[in-house]
């Protein structure tokens, strides 16, 4: 794996910032695009720690992360291991912005686009920027979890 692809790997997990732009006639919808909103940014917490563990735990037990192109990593145990296989890379700096959200249900999807910035174990500053899809699905217990996030780079450029 070429350090770009692994960056782009890397950014399945690494950022997610909150600007919500939707309208809702349904009180309901609006109410669980709050706490979709509140549920993104805990993982952008969490995401910012690059806390392996807490990342996994963002989703549903057989919840699955993929860039376009990639395999998808499916389920809590290979999500972390994916990401702790990445523990010696280092953000350097990240946005993503959330441009549409959609609900159905017990279902919101937040789309988006996001630019990073990362740092590689060799020193190598790595850019990537696209799009990506997070559908997150209500629990019975109250909280909002990934069961899906998807992110596509159509433009990547390695920097000094």
């Amino acid at each position: 794996m070429t350090a770009q692809r692994a960056a782009c790997a890397l950014l399945l997990s690494l950022s997610l910032s909150l600007s919500l732009v939707a309208t809702r006639a349904s009180a309901d919808d609006e109410s669980s695009e709050r706490e979709a909103g509140v549920a993104l940014q805990r993982y952008v917490d969490v995401l910012r720690r690059q806390d392996a563990q807490g990342i996994a735990l963002s989703f549903e037990p057989d919840g699955s992360m993929a860039h376009e192109g990639g395999t998808p990593i499916a389920g809590r145990a290979a999500i972390r291991a994916f990401l702790d296989s990445f523990s010696s890379y280092r953000i350097v700096s990240h946005v993503m912005t959330v441009t549409s959200v959609a609900a159905a249900g017990d279902q919101i999807t937040q789309s988006g686009t996001y630019a990073q910035t990362v740092r590689t174990p060799e020193g190598q500053t790595l850019r990537v920027s696209g799009t990506f899809v997070a559908a997150w699905r209500h629990q019975a217990d109250g909280q909002w979890l990934l069961w899906s996030l998807h992110t596509a780079s159509p433009r990547s450029s390695d920097g000094g």
